[in-house]
């Protein structure tokens, strides 16, 4: 748990006590129970870094929205409210990904016999049109506002003469 919190402190006092803590706090069967069994699979364990901390931080939310309720009984409608908790229609899509990738996982591991909710619940359409593509003018006044020996300057003409994809930028 985080510093000073009752279960940093339980288990700051079972080290001290040396006294093994149980690997989970969760009940079984339960949301919170199925991303920790998720926590410890091959699978996140052979996922990049970048993965790993991703998934941890989107999984913490859904610990924290519904991680003492059980998966088994979740429903689309469930899936479907998660999903409109989230501030735009990719970070909601991404909820749907993330439980449809748990419930896929309690599946193949874990006997899970029920239906995929997060299957079933519907996609929100994410915009197509692509990014905006700075015209000259725009490019100009970008370059009158950061002068001759910025990063952002150089950066923008690197962009702008070489050719680069972005995430080769």
């Amino acid at each position: 748990g985080p510093f000073g919190s009752s279960d940093f402190e339980a288990a700051y006092e079972a080290a001290l006590e040396q006294v093994k803590v149980p690997k989970t706090r969760a009940k079984t069967d339960t949301l919170d129970w199925l991303i920790e069994q998720f926590l410890t699979s091959v699978r996140y364990k052979n996922s990049s870094p970048i993965r790993k901390e991703t998934l941890r931080y989107q999984f913490d939310w859904l610990r924290e929205q519904a991680g003492d309720l059980p998966f088994a009984r979740m429903k689309v409608r469930h899936v479907e409210a998660l999903m409109a908790k989230k501030s735009g229609p990719a970070a909601a899509n991404t909820v749907k990904k993330n439980l449809s990738m748990l419930y896929n996982f309690a599946a193949k591991k874990h006997d899970y016999e029920g239906a995929n909710p997060a299957k079933l619940a519907d996609r929100l359409k994410e915009r197509n049109g692509g990014y905006h593509t700075w015209t000259e003018a725009e490019v100009a006044r970008f370059l009158a506002r950061h002068g001759p020996g910025t990063k952002a300057r150089l950066a923008i003409l690197i962009a702008l003469n070489t050719g680069m994809a972005r995430q080769d930028l």
